[in-house]
């Protein structure tokens, strides 16, 4: 049974899957299958895919490989795709800190907690960027560090501790659809259009990890 959560005050549009910290793209709309409806003016879902080390997984293990990508999924921005700033790129030679298909911006954000972020988000079905903005909670990485502040904490906040849950199945298992992203993570984003498009579009993204070229973009001034 999909597990839909509906947002009070607002114009039903489209849904999108949110989760946070899903270890394969393979369970987003099977094993995580929690929906949000995301209000007037929004026609886009977005895929955050996060390059973790694994040494510092919560509940993980100090297995190979050293870094493995987790998922996280939400509603796109208030505004409209094609009203969206979109980043024109002529010649990929000209820009040097754009890397052509198959590759993505990756954002990088430094401070933690609750407050408003730009960002890249790279669209695979027309193969082009837009900058987003938006509000999202950052917690603090490894999660489960109780010195970590409260508005930084996404295990105290959702108590995963308490419950013996992993970040992702308490996420799932709580009345939670705030974007949650964690401060000193390398991010690709992705955004997609249409009802419930980020559980395909978890299947299209693929993080090669090997010879990755990565260019970092702090966001944490804005």
């Amino acid at each position: 049974m999909r597990l839909v959560v509906w947002t009070a005050g607002v114009s039903h549009g489209i849904h999108c899957l949110t989760f946070k910290h899903v270890a394969s793209h393979d369970l987003i709309g099977k094993s995580f299958v929690k929906t949000v409806d995301c209000g007037r003016y929004v026609d886009t879902c977005m895929l955050y895919e996060g390059l973790y080390p694994i040494r510092d997984s919560y509940m993980g293990t100090l297995e190979e490989p050293d870094y493995w990508p987790y998922y996280d999924g939400g509603c796109g921005p208030k505004i409209p795709i094609e009203d969206l700033p979109r980043l024109l790129v002529k010649n990929y030679r000209d820009t040097p800190d754009y890397q052509p298909p198959h590759s993505v911006r990756i954002s990088w954000f430094k401070r933690c907690g609750h407050r408003n972020v730009s960002m890249h988000a790279y669209n695979v079905k027309n193969d082009s960027t837009y900058e987003i903005h938006r509000l999202a909670r950052f917690s603090m990485y490894p999660y489960g560090n109780v010195t970590w502040k409260w508005d930084e904490d996404l295990v105290g906040q959702l108590q995963c501790d308490v419950k013996k849950e992993s970040a992702a199945v308490c996420f799932e298992n709580s009345n939670s659809t705030e974007l949650w992203l964690d401060c000193g993570i390398s991010y690709r984003v992705y955004i997609c259009e249409g009802e419930l498009c980020n559980q395909a579009l978890g299947r299209s993204v693929v993080l090669v990890v090997t010879g990755l070229a990565f260019v970092f973009h702090d966001w944490s001034v804005r």
